[in-house]
């Protein structure tokens, strides 16, 4: 009897009085039939297709985009893609999203009074990994291979690089603005941004029910609750197959293979949206923005790795990732990624694969290299604010190896790429600064991050020069001012300005000595990041790249 109730209940919410459901509804009907599983009822993928199919044009988007924002493993991928066993229906449905795509795609281009409401919203979908990433694994095997952050430490500027890329550059120039968008007309809910755009790639594998991506669920949950994080964020897991292979060969080829086989499956959730990639260099990410750049630009994923007879089965023939731009998170020295050769530099550059040191670099390759732009100049700022806020966040320092010195890197690396940015935006005209602040009278610098003063005046110290005395100390680029035990003719003193990298607490020993040298020599690079000569080489990639 409970059967046959249950039975009249779907058959009445999906198939007589689905036309009265309003898309959160429909989007709830979904959730219950995902959480008692589709194959409680004979019927249930049926079910489940009518109210895909009855739901059109943006309340489909919208319907979509609720399924993916619940915060849990149960998403709409999983369910057209692992739910949904029957391949006809599966078919059936994902020809629906393909046509209701199109249709917005076409507004979208005609423009118009409604392409331009349509268009204040960049459709845009963010894609990215999690280890060294989003966080720092530290150096944890299999996650990842940074060791230079605390593990779990959130990297600087990146949970506000998803939202400006979300929030994009042709509406408003701040995400708060939009509590009460006018321009949104009645059943135009789609339009509003209340629910985020953000998918991470794991590699890590989908075991048993929600077992592997609890604990990853309830870190975005968290980060949300505390407001770091813009909006509830889905997520596509790995597999056991892919996972016992990278772990039995060392292969990366095979976590590379199903990341981009899950980016070709949530292209066919969503067609009516660009993407944009976020990963690292330290295990198959590269790979993967190969492979999905090849596919768009072929047309078609057929003969590819990765895209065998039954992946290719699953998927509509004529839609490919829309992927406008990857932004690579350099963790490791770019001649030890996956996939390196001799061509490799300029095989990425050419599929638009930009590697930046830091979050500060997308975003000026965002902001100012990319064309159109894909995010604000005010977004630009805000990502450089927020930046310098994460870095003092970073708490365990004491975790890594030599933390003072990790740490002072770090500041380095991300005042080289603020001081770039603050010369760029300083450049451009006011009349640039259009969107949320409107009363711009001028652009106002970051102020870069100042240094920790570890050697007090005083303090003994040896340097590649010979030991010496600190007497003074610079906190906005980290300079010390050393007094040399030696002196020229007629009894002058030699002055030192040397950074902390370039010192060693001083022991009259020959080790102490070689120590500092070593760390001078190790510091080079550094030593000076206020000028252009001695930038980043990802900061020149992330000015010189994108698309024209």
């Amino acid at each position: 009897a409970m059967a046959m109730h249950r039975t009249k209940l779907l058959e009445l919410l999906t198939e007589h009085r689905v036309s009265d459901l309003n898309i959160k509804s429909r989007a709830k009907v979904l959730d219950a039939m995902q959480q008692i599983a589709l194959t409680a009822h004979k019927h249930g993928e049926k079910f489940v297709s009518n109210i895909f199919t009855h739901t059109k044009f943006g309340d489909l988007t919208r319907l979509k985009m609720l399924m993916d924002s619940k915060g849990d493993y149960q998403s709409l991928h999983k369910m057209v893609f692992s739910d949904i066993k029957e391949r006809d229906i599966r078919s059936e449905v994902l020809d629906h999203i393909n046509r209701e795509a199109k249709a917005i795609q076409g507004v979208l281009k005609m423009g118009g009074h409604k392409g331009k409401r349509f268009s204040r919203r960049p459709w845009r979908k963010i894609l990215s990994d999690v280890d060294d990433t989003l966080l720092s694994s530290g150096g944890k095997y299999p996650a990842g291979i940074d060791k230079r952050l605390p593990r779990k430490a959130l990297y600087p500027g990146i949970l506000d690089l998803y939202k400006e890329l979300d929030l994009g550059a042709t509406g408003v120039s701040d995400w708060e603005e939009e509590e009460n968008p006018r321009y949104i007309q009645r059943g135009e809910e789609f339009l509003q941004r209340d629910l985020a755009n953000l998918v991470f790639l794991s590699a890590r594998p989908h075991v048993y029910r929600d077992l592997a991506e609890a604990h990853t669920y309830e870190k975005f949950l968290h980060l949300v609750d505390e407001g770091k994080l813009y909006g509830v964020p889905t997520m596509l897991a790995g597999d056991l197959a892919s996972g016992i292979s990278y772990m039995t060969t060392d292969n990366f080829e095979y976590l590379a293979e199903k990341k981009f086989q899950n980016f070709m499956e949530y292209a066919q959730l969503y067609p009516e949206f660009s993407h944009v990639f976020v990963g690292d260099n330290g295990q198959g990410d590269v790979r993967a923005a190969e492979l999905v750049m090849t596919a768009k630009r072929r047309g078609s994923a057929v003969g590819l790795p990765g895209s065998d007879e039954e992946v290719l089965g699953m998927l509509s023939s004529d839609v490919v990732p829309d992927l406008t731009v990857t932004y690579i998170h350099v963790v490791q020295p770019l001649e030890k990624t996956f996939g390196w050769d001799k061509d490799a530099r300029s095989r990425w550059r050419d599929l638009n694969i930009i590697f930046v040191d830091n979050y500060v670099d997308a975003a000026i390759h965002a902001a100012l290299v990319m064309k159109p732009p894909l995010i604000h100049a005010h977004g630009l700022r805000r990502i450089m604010v927020k930046s310098i806020e994460d870095y003092h966040a970073i708490k365990e320092w004491h975790k890594v190896k030599d933390p003072k010195l990790m740490k002072e890197q770090l500041r380095l690396m991300l005042n080289q790429s603020i001081t770039v940015a603050n010369e760029k935006l300083s450049d451009m005209p006011l009349d640039q600064w259009t969107g949320g602040d409107k009363h711009v009278d001028a652009f106002e610098s970051v102020r870069t991050i100042d240094a920790t003063c570890e050697y007090q005046n005083g303090t003994h110290v040896s340097t590649n020069m010979g030991p010496g005395f600190v007497i003074d100390f610079r906190p906005s680029d980290g300079v010390y001012t050393v007094e040399l035990e030696w002196e020229l003719m007629k009894g002058k003193k030699v002055v030192a300005y040397l950074q902390y990298n370039q010192l060693a607490p001083y022991a009259d020993k020959s080790k102490a000595v070689a120590d500092s040298l070593i760390k001078f020599y190790a510091g080079i690079k550094e030593a000076i990041p206020q000028t252009k000569a001695n930038r980043s080489k990802t900061v020149g990639d992330a000015m010189e790249g994108g698309v024209e």
